[in-house]
């Protein structure tokens, strides 16, 4: 198993511990380093993970690892403990150690309908809201991506004609860039964003926001997306477009004939695009830019994605009742799966083909035979079927998590399903969306990433406090494992909030006065060791019975109490869960019990 399988797993499903192994530990095997981004290593500053790994025989480097890596505050006496220790207490936990930083999880970032983004984190859990942050944005973008690093999310906003940039950590918006007309979409490539817009051209951005270039592509709105590994693909809707690269060389073609929809295939090299009336498959390779192809359709279609590998191309009926797949090999239509469900969606993982539909709980999964088989169809459980429909939109409501399956987001249960590659017929978890109705997903990894050099892979990181640390490595094929001292300058960690002192900050919750149904606010205040200064990250307000709930992000100090917009929207027994840092910059979590009065106060 993966490390991004056990990883994604853990995260979602609480995973059956791991077994234990003997592995090797060999500083000419597994080296790391970690260097502050702006000046010296410092708690609170980023700083970036450096590790190179090399084969035990030969020496050469290891390619192709997914390796997991955890730094963790840690005394003289806690050091000198075996590296393998390290490495079972951290692999096996379902949460880490207090304190300790785990480059090994993923975060969720879901678009609500109403125009937020909220970062949600699998592992955490107050009450079933595990909200980190929320950023409101004022719509639904049209497109949005994360940068190589995984630092920051850059998302297009139609109606205001602007690009935002989001700071994944801290989660905030840093910078706001104004576009010449509306965005059709946005992609990542290269680490640099790029923007298509509705008057023909595309604008590319770094990832701090600055414009780089713009190019014209032809009139109308533009279509984009990645080529392979190699560049990306502009077509404006009037048909003519081009192949870029990394270094900003255009090949140019024309298909002669306004288009509505597009996708690349990897393996045909090539760029696929429905005609405008639907009713025709137009097909340009990157190596023959002069010779576009017209392929025959047996019917009308409207939305066209393709298979990681290139092979397949779906194509979604006109009146979204069927899906005809196209083998790009022979560019001859092979299958063709009939729903009787009105689709929604639809999303290739590594082995399937995911359909999601207006009313079924759940999604159809699609497996082909390339031999030429007829396509193996599953329902897949996932949520309650309902004659409340499910909502398209312009984002991806489904992931695909490669070597792992599909997460998918249901409008109509506000979660997250997760779906497995290994055949089963129902969704294994599911990861509750609290911050409002999802208008798409998007997955961010915290692991590490190959770099440049071969044998070598780097993640961000901002230490939280300084003082001592180790950073504990683990790879699983090779067996390996390596722990590294790591200095880290700034404040230590308080002695009180060590794991090796028994001792413990002391907080409590105090609601200030009797709440009341209709209130808008809540007033509460911390006791025990916390700061005075100290406000909280988040609120759960909710029906003890488990019906509404009411989250807050935003509180002010009056006095000596904490005010929160937390409306009460019903009577009887209520529970509050408030989320806070100690000051050791760990979040922690308290709750209380409340009972409101009927009939409160309107204001």
């Amino acid at each position: 198993m993966s490390i991004a399988r056990r990883v994604l797993i853990l995260a979602l499903a609480a995973a059956l511990p791991v077994a234990a192994a003997a592995p090797v530990e060999d500083e000419r095997v597994l080296s790391v380093q970690i260097t502050g981004d702006e000046g010296p290593l410092a708690a609170g500053q980023p700083a970036t993970v450096h590790l190179a790994a090399r084969d035990p025989a030969s020496g050469y480097p290891l390619t192709g690892l997914q390796p997991a890596l955890w730094l963790v505050p840690a005394s003289e006496r806690m050091q000198s403990q075996d590296c393998a220790v390290w490495v079972s207490r951290l692999y096996n936990a379902p949460v880490s150690p207090l304190g300790a930083i785990d480059l090994n999880g993923f975060d969720l970032v879901e678009a609500t309908a109403d125009g937020r983004l909220a970062l949600v984190d699998p592992q955490l859990n107050l009450a079933t809201a595990n909200i980190k942050a929320i950023e409101t944005l004022g719509e639904v973008p049209v497109g949005w991506a994360i940068d190589e690093r995984g630092d920051v999310l850059a998302a297009a906003l139609h109606d205001a004609r602007r690009v935002d940039f989001i700071l994944m950590e801290p989660f905030r918006r840093v910078h706001s860039a104004d576009l010449p007309a509306a965005p059709t979409g946005l992609l990542e490539h290269d680490d640099t964003f790029w923007v298509p817009t509705d008057d023909g051209s595309v604008v590319q951005f770094a990832a701090d926001g600055r414009q780089m270039s713009t190019f014209a592509v032809g009139d109308g709105h533009v279509f984009a997306g990645l080529a392979g590994r190699d560049g990306l693909y502009v077509a404006a809707a009037d048909g003519r477009g081009a192949f870029l690269s990394g270094t900003g060389a255009a090949s140019r073609f024309d298909l002669q004939q306004p288009v509505a929809a597009t996708a690349f295939s990897a393996l045909a090299d090539s760029l696929f695009a429905i005609g405008a009336d639907g009713d025709v498959l137009l097909r340009v390779a990157r190596d023959a830019v002069t010779a576009p192809r017209m392929l025959p359709l047996s019917g009308r279609i409207r939305a066209i994605t393709a298979d990681p590998a290139g092979r397949f191309m779906a194509l979604e009926a006109a009146d979204r009742l069927s899906v005809t797949i196209l083998d790009t090999e022979s560019d001859r239509e092979r299958w063709t799966v009939d729903t009787r469900d009105p689709l929604i969606g639809m999303q290739f993982s590594d082995e399937f083909l995911y359909l999601m539909h207006e009313r079924q709980g759940g999604v159809t999964r699609v497996l082909f035979d390339p031999e030429g088989g007829p396509p193996g169809v599953a329902a897949i459980a996932a949520g309650s079927r309902s004659d409340a429909l499910q909502r398209a939109s312009i984002l991806p409501m489904m992931a695909r998590i490669p070597e792992v399956g599909m997460i998918v987001a249901s409008t109509r249960d506000k979660a997250a399903y997760m779906l497995a590659e290994d055949g089963m017929q129902a969704a294994m978890s599911s990861l509750p969306l609290k911050a409002g109705t999802p208008a798409g997903i998007l997955l961010r990894y915290r692991g590490l990433s190959p770099a440049a050099m071969p044998g070598s892979y780097e993640a961000s990181v901002v230490p939280r406090y300084g003082g001592p640390h180790l950073a504990v490595v683990r790879i699983e094929q090779p067996d390996l494992v390596h722990c590294a001292r790591v200095e880290v300058a700034g404040p230590p960690r308080p002695a009180a909030l060590k794991d090796d002192e028994s001792t413990a900050v002391r907080v409590g919750l105090v609601v200030a006065r009797q709440p009341q149904e209709g209130q808008r606010q809540l007033r509460f205040a911390f006791t025990g060791d916390l700061p005075k200064a100290t406000l909280p990250q988040r609120a759960l307000l909710m029906d003890a019975r488990a019906g509404w709930r009411r989250i807050a992000t935003r509180f002010k100090h009056e006095g000596d109490q904490i005010v929160a917009d937390l409306e009460i929207a019903g009577a009887g027994p209520l529970r509050l869960f408030v989320e806070y840092r100690d000051p050791a910059g760990d979040l922690r979590t308290i709750a209380t019990a409340l009972h409101a009065n009927e009939g409160g106060p309107s204001r």
